[in-house]
């Protein structure tokens, strides 16, 4: 309870803390991602054709 009481009085912390949670979620999802990536190949071209035509869609 001490710790919310604190960030509730400094805003930075707060600020700071929003900034790093994402940040922390993307590391964590890119280290599934690799690993899926590494117990299945086939995925890994579904995703690159998905990104690449999702790329081509956008600049069209």
């Amino acid at each position: 309870m001490r710790i919310s009481s604190d960030i509730q009085k400094n805003p930075k912390i707060m600020l700071s803390q929003k900034r790093l949670f994402p940040i922390l979620l993307r590391i964590i999802q890119g280290r599934k991602i690799v690993y899926v990536l590494m117990k299945y190949p086939r995925t890994l071209i579904l995703m690159m054709l998905v990104f690449y035509t999702g790329l081509k869609r956008s600049i069209l």
